[in-house]
């Protein structure tokens, strides 16, 4: 194929990608509708694929919803069709006889189209063109978003070498942008080049700009949509900032390092965010929140911190009947507030939080369910997990613990407290798992939707290594019965269904051996009504620190509980038959309840042996023993094998 089937492979890439944003969709999203990996996506996107499959490429039109000259578009660049000009844009222009500047193909009618609304890229007569090394390339970057504006000839030296220019720094930037001219206008003559797109004005260079730019197009398509609502027309003003967004292909200029921080380039990133504000203020007035709900979602990862944004998602969230998802992101901006800058919510925030409070925002539960469905099928009822193993039928000792984890679940009833989490700290063998398996079992018919057990493996005896986050969020959407066809395959996309699933249920979720915090911070639900239980061996300090979780941890049993247990489990006349034997045992188990079950276990197997002939056999086989440290007595009960089997005379 050549060079032609790179040319091929990029233009069908472009146009599949522009497309793909002009729907709204991820990449994760469209892979999922078209039933293809997301790295098919990828790489037809990137330009990899030089052979694509006309029917792959089909299953993408089809879930792009594309209309039959888009069709056209795509399959032009396919293997095997005529070499032609690309196809004009499919959608009609926007007015006035202007051009679409929304279109993912290049028009032929444009020589040399750029394009800076993510990484940098040129075209030719519709094929692309390379642009040379880096610094060449950033002069072009610079320019184009100096659109019109002559760019003195140092402040482009200061944004390619900072405070150390080489000597030759001013003959390097005149023969960089000779060699743009050249490349991007090849073919002319030296004097048409100059009246061409770059332009030199005295000691500095201008980059003309039109429809050729896409940061053209899409300052445009955002003035006329301003327009359009400060008119009152909010339909027409939604239109125009969906076509000026789908210009956006990723950050600006991403591929070029040396101008990341530049303060043209971040401009460029706060222009799109207010576009996105303003938007999402058109589509309120619309009551179609739906459509912006992923671009706030998204701009609030990028700046946690931007009250304006998340004002405005709160709003499209409850819009969209995800309430409890709207108030966690208040409480989670208030902490954040609090914590780094020592500062309450802005008026515009209180606002927001209090229409949510309200429910001053009218949802519109028809789009929710078309967007995310939390059934296996449209007709099949949800899914409710019961997975909490067994408990121990006597908890002994452990009353205090239980009051203070009862009285958590004032806090999951309150939809402005976030999701109520406990971790339950100790060391090994001190009775975490049975504790917290004991009081979810207790308090189960309060979640009606299901409890979730996971065994995190983080630092038990399990041979097998620590799950991880992105293992445990595939489980778990399988339980809650997504089909694995319907299950994303990126991470982030996972996660993102992971705490859709759970923002519309009250659960129990219970995640028991937690290596740290960075393990188990991924798998906590972003909304209220869940209740979370982690067990470790770390205290957990940093979920306390940001995620107000609450810490409890538990110490060996008293000397009343653990005779208490061991009673319970030997019955109480043998045990009052031995006193000093048990008070031995307890002392041997340094008062842990995972090492005094093991020994009851290994008494009640041997019924005819005295409790002081078993307890001097554990004295030997384990000469660790009766230290008095947890750790010794724990590890080495429950993981090194007696010298002999205790309690069988030899």
């Amino acid at each position: 194929m050549g060079r032609d089937g790179d040319q091929r492979a990029q233009c069908l890439g472009a146009l599949i990608s522009g497309y793909r944003r002009a729907a709204g969709l991820t990449q994760d999203q469209l892979a999922l509708r078209a039933g293809v990996s997301v790295g098919a996506v990828r790489d037809l996107e990137q330009g990899r694929t030089r052979r694509p499959r006309p029917d792959g490429v089909g299953r993408l039109a089809d879930s792009l919803c594309l209309n039959e000259a888009q069709r056209r578009a795509l399959t032009s660049w396919l293997p095997g069709a005529r070499a032609t000009d690309p196809p004009a844009a499919s959608r009609p222009a926007t007015g006035g006889g202007e051009p679409d500047y929304t279109t993912a193909g290049h028009a032929p009618g444009a020589e040399v189209q750029l394009e800076v609304l993510g990484p940098l890229a040129a075209w030719r007569d519709g094929a692309p063109v390379k642009l040379g090394p880096c610094r060449q390339r950033a002069v072009l970057g610079l320019l184009a978003v100096n659109h019109g504006v002559t760019l003195h000839r140092d402040s482009i030296i200061d944004a390619l070498w900072g405070d150390h220019p080489p000597a030759s720094a001013v003959t390097m930037v005149q023969s960089y942008v000779s060699r743009l001219r050249r490349t991007l206008h090849a073919g002319r003559s030296r004097a048409q080049r100059r009246a061409c797109v770059l332009e030199a004005a005295g000691p500095g260079y201008r980059l003309r700009a039109g429809a050729e730019l896409d940061l053209y197009g899409f300052g445009q398509a955002a003035r006329k949509a301003r327009s359009a609502w400060a008119d009152g027309d909010a339909a027409t003003a939604c239109d125009l900032y969906e076509r000026a967004l789908a210009l956006w292909r990723g950050d600006p200029l991403a591929d070029i390092e040396i101008l990341r921080g530049h303060p043209a380039v971040l401009g460029l990133g706060q222009q799109r965010a207010a576009v996105i504000v303003d938007y999402a203020d058109a589509a309120g007035t619309l009551g179609d929140p739906d459509r912006v709900l992923p671009l706030l979602q998204e701009l609030a990862a990028r700046d946690p911190l931007d009250e304006r944004v998340h004002a405005r998602l709160m709003v499209a969230l409850a819009g969209t009947g995800q309430q409890a998802a709207a108030l966690s992101v208040h409480q989670q901006l208030s902490r954040r507030l609090d914590l780094e800058l020592g500062v309450r919510p802005s008026a515009e925030l209180a606002k927001a939080h209090e229409r949510v409070l309200r429910q001053d925002i009218p949802a519109s539960p028809g789009r929710r369910q078309a967007r995310v469905s939390l059934r296996a099928s449209d007709q099949a009822p949800p899914v409710v997990p019961r997975q909490l193993p067994s408990a121990v039928r006597q908890l002994a000792g452990r009353t205090a613990e239980l009051d203070a984890l009862t009285l958590l679940l004032a806090e999951v009833d309150n939809p402005g407290a976030g999701t109520v989490i406990s971790v339950i700290g100790g060391t090994a063998g001190v009775g975490k798992t049975a504790l917290a398996v004991h009081w979810a079992h207790t308090i189960s018919d309060r979640f009606p939707d299901g409890q979730l057990y996971v065994q995190l493996r983080g630092s038990g005896p399990s041979p097998r290594t620590p799950m991880s986050p992105a293992e445990v969020i595939r489980e778990v959407i399988g339980t809650l019965g997504v089909p694995p066809e319907r299950i994303p395959a990126g991470e982030e996309a996972q996660a993102g269904l992971y705490r859709s699933l759970l923002a519309a249920r009250r659960m129990l979720i219970l995640l028991d051996d937690a290596r740290d915090s960075v393990q188990a911070r991924p798998l906590l639900p972003g909304s209220p009504g869940c209740l979370v239980i982690i067990t470790s061996r770390r205290q957990l300090a940093g979920l306390a620190a940001v995620e107000c979780a609450h810490l409890l941890t538990l110490d060996v049993l008293g000397e009343a509980a653990a005779g208490q247990m061991l009673a319970s489990r030997l019955g109480a006349h043998r045990v009052s038959a031995e006193p000093a034997a048990v008070a031995d045992l307890i002392e041997l188990c340094a008062r842990l309840p995972v090492s005094l079950a093991i020994v009851a276990a290994r008494a009640a197997a041997l019924p005819g042996i005295p409790l002081a002939a078993l307890a001097a056999d554990l004295r030997a086989a384990y000469p660790g023993l009766g230290t008095g440290d947890p750790a010794t007595a724990a590890g080495t009960m429950s993981a090194r094998p007696p010298r002999r089997e205790v309690g069988v005379p030899t």
